[in-house]
């Protein structure tokens, strides 16, 4: 009976040890199971990160289509803008050359008057030249010196300045000269009377100022008649700026 016992309690006892050996081994599957269930879970996170990074870089890196329509038509669109500044910048040239051309053409037709035709006259019919920019025309008649100034290759009358030339016992030699020296002063013991600012053009003959005595006082302020022992008088801010103005080697017509 004891043995029997015994061996009851063995069986048992093996029973019990191979029930917990296959509960534990159960345990193991089903735990590593869970761990591989989890390790394919991360890695399908993982791999839906990596896709997400991926599509977020392209959208970033790559514009719509839409966007590089827009891009184009803007590039398109930047060479019409070149070119409708280049149009506006030719059309204003334009514009200024048309208006310059009409205000030269109306400078060329004002009407010259009787006395520039006259004097333009003179010059054409004697066939004038002067080395300088300058030329003079004394009329002995009306009593005046008429400054002359050439501009864009045409002479055209620059200053009047009313004078008195010889009177009738001692003209004013007429012909055509040529401007020599000048001086500030001068003054003739022979007739007691000097002028300033004088200016050589044949001679003794010479334009000067009003006639003063040794302390340059005016003596005669004779003007717009003929006066003077041979000489062309002027005022003498008018034989200041002559002095000043006239450069050697200006033709000079005497009528």
């Amino acid at each position: 009976m004891q043995r029997k016992r015994t061996l009851k309690n063995v069986v048992v006892l093996v029973l019990f040890f191979v029930s917990l050996i296959s509960f534990s081994g159960c345990n193991k599957e089903v735990s590593n199971e869970s761990n591989q269930n989890e390790q394919h879970i991360v890695v399908a996170k993982a791999e839906n990160k990596k896709e997400e990074i991926k599509v977020d870089a392209v959208s970033n890196q790559q514009p719509s289509d839409n966007n590089k329509a827009e891009n184009k038509d803007q590039d398109k669109n930047k060479p019409n803008t070149l070119a409708t500044k280049e149009s506006n910048k030719n059309a204003t040239k334009e514009s200024v050359k048309i208006s310059e051309v009409k205000n030269s053409t109306q400078k060329q037709t004002v009407a010259l008057t009787p006395l520039e035709q006259e004097l333009l006259k003179d010059i054409k019919e004697k066939n004038l030249t002067s080395k300088t920019a300058y030329m003079v025309i004394v009329d002995t008649q009306k009593q005046y010196t008429y400054i002359m100034k050439k501009s864009n290759g045409s002479w055209g009358l620059y200053k009047s300045l009313i004078c008195s030339t010889g009177a009738p016992e001692t003209p004013t030699p007429k012909g055509i000269y040529t401007i020599q020296d000048r001086a500030p002063w001068f003054f003739s013991k022979r007739y007691q009377q000097g002028g300033m600012y004088w200016v050589r053009f044949k001679g003794d003959y010479l334009f000067h100022s009003l006639p003063m005595d040794e302390n340059k006082n005016i003596v005669d302020y004779t003007l717009g008649k003929p006066a003077s022992h041979g000489c062309v008088r002027l005022k003498v801010e008018d034989a200041k700026w002559f002095y000043n103005s006239i450069p050697f080697g200006t033709r000079l017509y005497i009528k």
